[in-house]
């Protein structure tokens, strides 16, 4: 799947504005508004990829950009009149290059690592689509006796974008090439694992970017299979790309993400999904840590419907027993205020002193889920809170509405 397939599906899906518009065409879409800021296009500009040594290497190259005094990495660099940023295959991490023009009609490229000069150089040519040089721990312009290493790259597209960061918007990139190799990488599929006869999934991870995920390989209804497997592959791969960056940093500065889809329930009826993410940011103090519940009905595809699962406020609201001289709680609504008595009645945990009644009790939202034991409610204060407690579906069964297609689903859950 390419780039911006995979990343259409999750803006339809998860409705993230990432990617929008038609298949094809991208590198003439893209280039007339990231062009605009851009200089003139030199003649060796665009993407390359080929070998460095014996390790195989993408490479985006081209004119600084005007704008590049914008740019985060720019305080440290020399502003030389050529820029770029290349990859290993093997790892997928941007590193920052910069250079000029030598009198031999080569060009010389100074490499960035942890916002200063590595010490690590290319000399490179460029004719006819094609760069060979050498690189090396040396300066560039002077030859070294021996220890370089070969570069011999070939252009497979003529876009470049000074950014030289991933915009997350195709409308606003020239070219999706750099990215479409940047995943060509083969990722690590798991043992299978079976709910049952009818159902199974694999997980799959790439190391490189902190990405994990799953596919179902089993299910009843193909068609619903292959929305959910498409969707997965969708955030998968934007997984990766937002690895890729946070890896390479808006500033070459790097950082570390875990980010990923745990199946946390799979039925005929029900796919329980948590949405897991810890971000690193270089000079950060403490990760961002987040996590998303998605759940989905497995007998659409689509995303499970809560409203109309659970009564209506109106009816939620006249089952609550209000004491005396008490004033209705306004911070939540008749299902958030029932769910979050359930989450303090069976939450038995005694490590979690943080996590008061009253934090339970004003928000925000408390996340329902499936699982084979009973709802999962997720606070969203998941710092203080931690993970899910789980309550009774015989506790449940009450708030559910009578009419709902689901209802037998749940009380034959509550007999197994």
């Amino acid at each position: 799947m390419k780039v911006v397939q995979a990343l259409r599906v999750f803006q339809q899906f998860t409705m993230v504005l990432l990617l929008a518009g038609a298949p094809g065409g991208l590198a003439a879409q893209g280039a007339k508004k990231a062009g605009a800021s851009a200089a003139p296009a030199a003649i060796f500009q665009g993407i390359y990829t080929g070998t460095l040594g014996d390790q195989r290497i993408v490479l985006e190259i081209g004119a600084a950009g005007k704008d590049r005094d914008k740019s985060l990495w720019a305080d440290y660099v020399e502003k030389l009149p050529i820029e770029g940023r290349y990859f290993y295959r093997r790892h997928g991490v941007g590193i920052l290059l910069e250079g000029e023009p030598l009198g031999d009609g080569s060009v010389r490229l100074k490499e960035y690592g942890e916002r200063k000069l590595s010490g690590a150089e290319w000399k490179i040519s460029f004719s006819q689509g094609r760069a060979t040089g050498f690189f090396c721990k040396c300066d560039a312009s002077h030859p070294p006796a021996s220890g370089e290493l070969k570069i011999a790259l070939t252009r497979i597209s003529r876009a470049f974008d000074p950014r030289l960061v991933w915009q997350e918007d195709f409308d606003d990139m020239p070219d999706l090439a750099y990215y479409d190799l940047l995943l060509d990488f083969p990722e690590k599929i798991g043992p299978e694992v079976r709910v049952n006869d009818e159902i199974a999934y694999v997980e799959r991870s790439d190391k490189r970017l902190g990405a994990w995920g799953f596919r179902l390989t089993r299910f009843p209804d193909q068609a619903v299979m292959k929305k959910i497997n498409d969707l997965m592959d969708s955030h998968f791969y934007y997984y990766r790309l937002k690895g890729a960056q946070v890896a390479q940093g808006d500033d070459f500065g790097g950082g570390e993400v875990s980010r990923g889809d745990e199946v946390k329930f799979l039925s005929r009826d029900f796919l329980s999904v948590l949405d897991w993410s810890a971000v690193w940011l270089s000079g950060a103090l403490h990760p961002d840590n987040s996590v998303r519940v998605d759940v989905y009905n497995m007998r659409t595809g689509e995303a499970f419907d809560f409203t109309q699962f659970f009564l209506p406020p109106e009816e939620l609201a006249a089952r609550e027993e209000k004491s005396d001289g008490e004033d209705e709680p306004a911070e939540t609504d008749p299902l958030q205020r029932a769910l979050g008595e359930l989450y303090l009645k069976f939450d038995t945990r005694d490590d979690m002193k943080s996590c008061d009644e009253d934090l339970i009790r004003s928000g925000p939202l408390i996340d329902p889920y499936f699982t084979s034991k009973g709802m999962a409610l997720l606070s969203g204060h998941v710092r203080e809170c931690g993970d899910a407690v789980i309550v009774p579906y015989k506790e449940i069964l009450p708030l559910i509405r009578k009419d709902s297609p689901f209802r037998p689903a749940v009380e034959k859950m509550m007999v197994q």
